[in-house]
């Protein structure tokens, strides 16, 4: 879970936990790709918001992309819709604020049974 908000990362994860995922909460991009760099089988899925500083969520996306492919990435953004342009690189999108039933519909999409 990416997001520079200390509270939305602590919402975010509290509200993640209780669906049933452990939870690892980085505050920058730059983090969340030396964390898949160095675990990368562990992480099932992403979650990153839009706008951070330094790495926002589309540069986050584009160098996971990059490593791998295949992993599920879903944007959080509450700027409404994704960016046309960077769709492709995100699974799934959520638009703040949006409640916790959203939320586990998105995570049970990507989410290993």
């Amino acid at each position: 879970l990416v997001d520079d908000d200390e509270s939305i990362l602590k919402v975010l994860a509290r509200a993640i936990r209780k669906l049933g995922p452990s939870v690892v909460l980085v505050s920058r991009g730059e983090e969340a790709l030396e964390i898949l760099r160095e675990v990368p089988r562990r992480i099932d899925v992403v979650i990153t918001d839009l706008t951070m500083p330094g790495m926002d969520g589309v540069a986050l996306a584009r160098a996971i992309r990059a490593l791998h492919v295949d992993l599920p990435i879903i944007l959080i953004t509450g700027y409404g819709e994704m960016p046309a342009e960077s769709a492709r690189l995100f699974t799934s999108a959520l638009a703040k604020p949006f409640d916790v039933g959203a939320l586990r519909a998105v995570l049970h999409q990507h989410l290993p049974s």
